[in-house]
């Protein structure tokens, strides 16, 4: 609302309006009042509502829906790429710690075969290339062992990575399973056409190719018309307190391309 002051007096105008969209309908309402030091006041209220429009804002609609589903279908895809590079990164870390205590179980029969040999070399039963054998084993288990605990740091640390850990690696695997599905014992190709049903990056292709679609239908309908109604009322008088002429007007048209035509 606003006043101006003039040196034959003061104007007053003021102005609302709402819009309000919604599908396959689209409004358009507002209002004015209107005042001068002439005599003359107006309040008035006008507003479109759309009728038809050949589909365009329901296109619209559904290519927008398609389009929400199909960043929730690759929100999805996201998780489970994550979930499944945390899943690998844990079984690999768990057949890693495997490793280490197969390496220190055949390191510890290792000891015992070289305090064995000793035991004959010593007493002259066996050469002494035995012994220098059993050693060359004895070191390189400990080697093994070594590579394997130093593997077995690398997939935690690769874990920590993969689900987005920060710390260190002073932890140890458990030794959880994942329970076998339900449908594993069905046909390869029954089983080939429920992945593919299920996978969201085939959701994510769909629903594109289905918001493309719409949008195209929005686009045909655009060579046809836009039929709207469109109507006000507008009441007059020598002050705003005083209006009582009134004036009325409801009227259907078409707009766009087609309308210009015509």
């Amino acid at each position: 609302m606003g006043t101006t002051t003039t040196g034959t007096g003061t104007t007053g105008t003021g102005t609302t309006g709402t819009t309000t969209t919604t599908a396959p309908s689209s409004s358009n309402f507002g209002s004015s009042i209107t005042s001068s030091p002439h005599g003359v006041a107006t309040a008035s209220i006008s507003g479109t509502q759309l009728l038809y429009d050949f589909n365009q804002t329901p296109d619209k609609f559904r290519a927008a829906k398609r389009n929400v589903e199909s960043f929730r279908a690759s929100e999805k895809t996201t998780e489970l790429s994550v979930l499944l590079s945390v899943r690998q990164a844990f079984f690999t870390a768990r057949e890693d710690k495997a490793l280490v205590y197969v390496a220190q179980e055949t390191l510890q029969n290792e000891t015992k075969h070289v305090t064995q040999v000793r035991g004959f070399v010593a007493a002259g039963t066996q050469p002494e290339i035995a012994l220098a054998t059993e050693l060359t084993n004895f070191g390189n288990d400990r080697v093994a062992l070594i590579t394997a605990q130093n593997n077995y740091e690398i997939a935690k640390a690769q874990l920590n990575q993969a689900a987005g850990l920060v710390g260190g690696t002073d932890y140890d695997v458990g030794d959880e399973t994942v329970p076998p599905l339900g449908d594993e014992d069905q046909p390869l190709d029954v089983l080939a056409r429920k992945g593919l049903a299920a996978r969201p990056e085939m959701i994510v292709l769909a629903r594109q190719r289905e918001a493309q679609e719409a949008t195209l239908g929005s686009a045909r309908g655009g060579y046809g018309p836009t039929i709207a109604a469109a109507g006000g009322v507008t009441d007059y008088g020598v002050a705003l307190d005083q209006l009582v002429r009134r004036q009325a007007e409801l009227r259907f048209a078409p707009t766009g391309d087609v309308a210009d035509r015509i």
